[in-house]
């Protein structure tokens, strides 16, 4: 028996049972029933025309109208036959609007159900509804079973009637809502017990864990959900959540005939084709447009039936919807505990074709044409379309603890408990969109699984060693094809190989237009490194954000590294023991213009490349920046000021984006060496070594007069004597306002054996308060000790205010230095600049202007404008050129200006190479 829903969708049981049933206080009815376990939200679903046999109505809740069913008697049924108004062909498996003709005065004016003939009609099946009778005609959905098309004729009977009575007043209403899709399978109640025991067998395969009551509370959750999962694909449905559209604008339909079949392939073909006819896959087809079928063996010996779809895709509108980023995916993992994985039984035929675009899949056989009622693979927005749907079906989920690529489902949570939780939530919206899950390639509950090529674990991703394997024996490339290859692959897991770009610049030489594949050995040490490189064991550890924000010694790292070849970045983070681990590795080869560079340069570039490259982890959050070229600590503490364009428009371009905290790393003390040999420094003692550049969480170094005891008594004495009370004993002044200061100033300030420290919120440089007693000999020793300069009092306070801090710093320097006796003999009298000469002429062609204007490339291929002004009369004379080349500017000066009003006695120009030379010097 073929049972469709109310749209249409074909629906399959598990077989049919016949229970009596009955109202209170009434007899007892037999009612058939479909045993299903779809996903109804109630153990019983009753039909109308049950529910007609027990005497219940039908209560709209819209218009407050109830109504009954009223079946009609045998002897009535002659006339209540619904026709067919003209002879109408019904395209194969699909649904055609009928109009039909309503034989039967006893129906006049009266609101009827339409249904097929109780005599089962095996060639087209009628959509149930309620149509009114008070006209003639009608429009009827039929759908043609068929794979063929078929014929109504004109007054051929359809269907039959049963009258819907209108009552005021009836008891035991029953209030209908909508009901969910029914998609069921026809089987017996012995293959429903077989069905369900594989599910039970596949599950216990898919879960992972040894842990017993979440083994126990998931395979209860999966038998409550079984629904959703597929055993082979005569289970599979379509979802009614989207379709897939192919926009092809205006363009003319493409037409491709069908290739040649082998003829040891053809009964596997049209096996394959029949299949997909009976589970509503495909259709006949009537389409002007035709792509050649493609058939791929698989290693297991059978055929993969694939559609060439290079000429529609050709003419396709472009789908820009943007797929996830792997490693911003895998980067989102941290702290997570326990992982699944989830795949769709055949997830791109879960999804229905645009009814408007189905005529575009059709594909040409040596049988004939058909097309698709599925989104088949190898159209160009398919990944696009099943992105979208992914997202829109975890939405609110999704990157939380849902995590989606094109078909590749994970979920990641912190525990067990959290873990069955999501996944039951997974599962209820997998059920309310109509889809399957193939659970053979379902992982649950795992601390260790592969997703995405990656091998996910509770600390960190490593590489998938099986995936790796066949690098480890792939032969040395002798063509540009396989080099591309075998880059690919290494590309794909770059971020496990420190110095990648610099490792593999000889191999990447080889891919250029017109080099051909030579081998040296130069490249053969390349191949051979980065093979042994891919095969070592490295874990890249998942970020930890909120310690990286709150915890100073967990700050996030940036190791750089550059040379001629290549500049190279690592990302690290300390855990709590003070272990530094990675988090990626990132590296590039540098171009023709870069490998000009000075040293400081290249290294300013490598800063500059690690934090573009790890911006997802460091916006926002302070990030330490370790290097070992000593020289580029302080150009970033001038801020844009260090003389060299390129590194100031670096830096004030970092320090626009990111909070770098710069420090100099002692080449004894390479950690960036360290990373490279995948060994960590197992304690922090490594780092404790690292000289403070830029900015730095130590304590400033004290001036060779100050007594450590002195001073800690004279701030316990000073201004800031409350605060420091405070840090150290926990009392507060009682004086309200002091009270209130201390509160304020307490989350900026720190006490460190006795020592008071401000802290910058914008850099987070410690900066120590000076006690008054000591700040005329700080400013003295700065401005005129021994190693001094007698520099001005704002470069002093500039100095003093990188270490130190007390109210009125500026004034006491601008005081001090103005007191200076040996400032006041030597200081220079302030001399005016000189201003500028006015220029001055008298008559015409005393003084004649020149310069250059570009503006672009013209139709008549001039690039420039050559203006010629007049100083005196202002007379302007303005001619294109192609180029600046003295021939041209001279030529153009001497016929557009000279032949025509005379030579200039002084020519003025800004003196550019295309006016200073003896071309014009000649003409003047």
């Amino acid at each position: 028996m073929h049972i469709v829903d109310i749209n249409g969708q074909s629906i399959r049981s598990y077989g049919v049972v016949s229970l009596p049933a009955n109202r209170q206080n009434t007899l007892p009815v037999d009612i058939s029933l479909h045993v299903s376990t779809a996903p109804f939200g109630s153990n019983v679903i009753v039909g109308t025309n049950a529910l007609g046999a027990l005497g219940f109505k039908m209560f709209d809740e819209s218009n407050l109208t109830k109504i009954d069913f009223e079946h009609l008697d045998e002897t009535e049924e002659e006339m209540t036959q619904v026709t067919a108004v003209f002879k109408t062909v019904l395209a194969p498996r699909s649904t055609t609007l009928v109009p039909v003709e309503i034989n039967g005065k006893y129906l006049t004016g009266k609101e009827a159900i339409l249904s097929s003939s109780e005599k089962e009609n095996s060639e087209f099946h009628i959509e149930p509804g309620v149509i009114s009778s008070a006209q003639a005609t009608s429009t009827v959905p039929i759908t043609n079973k068929l794979s063929i098309p078929l014929e109504l004729n004109k007054g051929e009977g359809i269907g039959k009637l049963e009258v819907v009575k209108e009552v005021i007043e009836a008891e035991n209403t029953l209030k209908l809502g909508n009901t969910a899709f029914v998609r069921a399978l026809n089987l017996t109640s012995n293959e429903i017990h077989d069905r369900q025991n594989q599910i039970e067998q596949e599950a216990k395969q898919a879960i992972k864990s040894k842990d017993g009551e979440s083994i126990r509370k998931l395979e209860e959750a999966i038998g409550v959900y079984s629904d959703i999962f597929a055993l082979n694909d005569e289970e599979l449905t379509q979802t009614d959540v989207v379709t897939h559209h192919v926009e092809t604008s205006d363009a003319e339909p493409i037409k491709m005939r069908a290739r040649p079949m082998p003829y040891a392939l053809r009964e596997k073909v049209a096996a394959m084709i029949q299949d997909y006819l009976a589970r509503g896959i495909i259709r006949n087809s009537w389409s002007p447009w035709a792509s050649p079928i493609v058939l791929v063996p698989k290693k297991d010996g059978t055929v993969r039936f694939c559609v060439d779809y290079r000429g529609l895709n050709s003419v396709t509108v472009k789908d820009a919807f943007p797929l996830p980023n792997i490693d911003n995916t895998l980067m989102m993992l941290g702290n997570k505990k326990v992982f699944s994985t989830m795949d769709f039984m055949t997830g791109y035929w879960q999804i229905r074709m645009d009814p408007d675009s189905i005529e575009k899949s059709a594909f040409a056989t040596e049988k004939g044409l058909y097309e698709f009622l599925v989104m088949p693979f190898g159209m160009t927005n398919a990944v696009a379309t099943f992105q979208r749907f992914m997202n829109r079906l975890f939405e609110g989920i999704l990157n939380q603890f849902v995590f989606v690529y094109i078909d590749d489902i994970l979920v990641a949570s912190n525990s067990f408990e959290e873990h069955i939780s999501h996944l039951k939530i997974i599962f209820e919206r997998i059920r309310e969109a109509g889809l399957k899950l193939k659970i053979k390639k379902c992982c649950f509950l795992a601390k260790e699984l592969p997703f995405l090529g990656h091998i996910l674990t509770q600390e960190g991703i490593k590489k998938d060693i099986d995936r790796v394997k066949p690098i480890l024996e792939f032969p040395i490339p002798t063509t540009q094809k396989k080099l591309q290859s075998f880059l690919g692959f290494m590309t794909y897991y770059r971020k496990f190989i420190y110095e990648f770009g610099k490792i593999a610049a000889p191999l990447f030489r080889l891919l250029k237009k017109d080099n051909k594949i030579k081998i040296g050995e130069e490249e053969k040490e390349a191949f051979e490194t980065l093979k042994k490189k891919i095969a070592e064991n490295v874990v890249l550890y998942f970020p930890d954000f909120d310690a990286a924000q709150k915890d100073p010694k967990r700050m996030f790292i940036i190791m750089t590294d550059a040379s001629k070849l290549g500049i190279a970045a690592v990302l690290c983070q300390p855990t709590l023991e003070g272990k530094i681990r990675p988090l990626y590795f990132a590296s590039r080869q540098c171009n023709q213009a870069e490998r000009k560079y000075a040293p400081t340069e290249l290294e300013a570039l490598a800063v500059k490349f690690g934090a573009n490259k790890f911006a997802q982890f460091i916006t926002m959050i302070p990030t330490r920046v370790l290097t070992d070229h000593r020289a580029l600590v302080p150009m970033f503490k001038k801020k844009g000021e260090t003389g060299n364009l390129r590194v100031d428009r670096w830096i004030m371009e970092l320090q626009s984006k990111f909070i770098l905290l710069l420090e100099y790393n002692p080449g004894k003390n390479n950690i960036v060496a360290d990373v490279l040999s995948r060994n960590f420094p197992e304690t922090p003692e490594a780092m404790d070594q690292i000289k403070v550049g830029m900015i730095t969480q130590k304590e400033p170094e004290k001036e060779s007069f100050v007594n450590r005891e002195e001073w800690v008594e004279a701030t316990e004495e000073s201004e800031m004597r409350a605060l420091v009370q405070f840090f150290k004993e926990r009392i507060l002044p009682d004086d309200p306002r002091e009270k209130q200061q201390t509160l304020a100033y307490a989350p900026f300030y720190t006490l460190i054996e006795g020592l008071l420290f401000r802290c910058d919120q914008n850099t987070g440089n410690l900066h120590l308060f000076v006690p008054r007693k000591f700040r005329q000999k700080l400013i003295e020793e700065r401005h005129s000790g021994v190693c001094a300069g007698h520099l001005s009092a704002k470069k002093i306070y500039m100095q003093l205010a990188e270490k130190y801090f007390w109210n009125n710093m500026r004034a006491d320097c601008s005081h001090t230095v103005a007191k200076c006796r040996i400032c006041a003999y030597t200081r220079e009298p302030r001399s005016n600049q000189p201003g500028l000469k006015t220029v001055k002429t008298s008559e015409p062609l005393e003084l004649v202007c020149l310069d250059v204007l570009e503006i672009g490339r013209s139709r008549a291929k001039n690039r420039y404008i050559l203006v010629c002004v007049d100083h005196f009369s202002k007379w302007t004379v303005a001619e294109p050129i192609p180029n600046k080349m003295a021939e041209t500017i001279a030529r153009a000066f001497v016929e557009n200006f000279i032949l025509i009003y005379g030579a200039p006695k002084r020519i003025h120009s800004d003196r550019g190479k295309e006016f200073v030379n003896s071309t014009l010097e000649n003409i003047t």
